[in-house]
């Protein structure tokens, strides 16, 4: 069986990351019968978006909230993204490490080298086949954003 792709979008709020998801969800499903599924990393599973939930609803320190991200992509890459690309499905994913690495790495000014190791880890060293970054300027952005009041 050929293996499915690893597709990844990200970019700023507002960037219209879930739009182009569907639109090629549609296009490879529709129009060239690949099997696909859609996710937003890294919470896609029940055990994932509660360690999300964990992060957002309480004032961690910058360590924990990387902790509950790598844990909520580890669990979405074990039980869902590996053995659904195994067995021939495309993931197209809202997000993903490189976002992780952005955030993290740059505008938190977290130390680089270990955000990069642990999205490595958790996505159990797969890469993207396709990583489609989509620059916006952030003021266009937060104005399509519809949960941002200006």
């Amino acid at each position: 069986m050929k293996r499915g792709y690893y597709i990844t979008i990200d970019g700023g709020k507002g960037a219209k990351k879930n739009t182009l998801i569907k639109d090629l969800y549609n296009y490879f499903w529709e129009k060239k019968n690949i099997r696909c599924m859609c996710i937003k990393d890294p919470a896609y599973t029940e055990v994932s978006e509660k360690a999300m939930n964990l992060m957002l609803d309480n004032d961690l320190s910058p360590l924990a909230n990387l902790s509950l991200i790598t844990a909520a992509r580890i669990d979405t890459f074990t039980n869902i993204v590996i053995p659904k690309i195994e067995q021939g499905i495309t993931i197209l994913s809202e997000r993903s490490a490189n976002a992780t690495l952005a955030y993290w790495g740059y505008a938190e000014n977290f130390n680089y080298e270990i955000v990069k190791k642990l999205n490595e880890l958790s996505m159990q060293e797969l890469k993207p086949d396709i990583s489609i970054i989509i620059d916006i300027d952030p003021k266009i952005g937060l104005k399509n954003d519809s949960n941002i009041q200006l």
